[in-house]
């Protein structure tokens, strides 16, 4: 028995930490270069844990993962900026 919860708990925090790794992969984004994006918003998603944007720009659609509404308000983007067609 004890065993047997000794590996689900094993099981459990290599779950948890592969999954928190994948989630937080900003490491993977080279910082130094900016990409600038100018379209139209054709879907929005304001809501923890991330933000989303389905951006249409000429020749693409673009899926944007924006940081958490509260970190996006700190910095001045609020709802109201990312609605549909803006």
């Amino acid at each position: 028995m004890r065993t047997q919860a000794s590996g689900s708990v094993a099981l459990f925090l290599l779950l948890t930490a592969t999954a928190t790794h994948a989630h937080h992969g900003w490491s993977g984004y080279d910082n130094s270069k900016e990409l600038t994006l100018t379209g139209i918003i054709r879907e929005s998603g304001y809501e923890h844990p991330h933000g989303h944007l389905r951006l249409e720009v000429p020749g693409k659609t673009w899926t944007v993962v924006l940081a958490p509404p509260s970190r996006m308000e700190r910095r001045g983007l609020t709802a109201k900026e990312l609605g549909v067609g803006t």
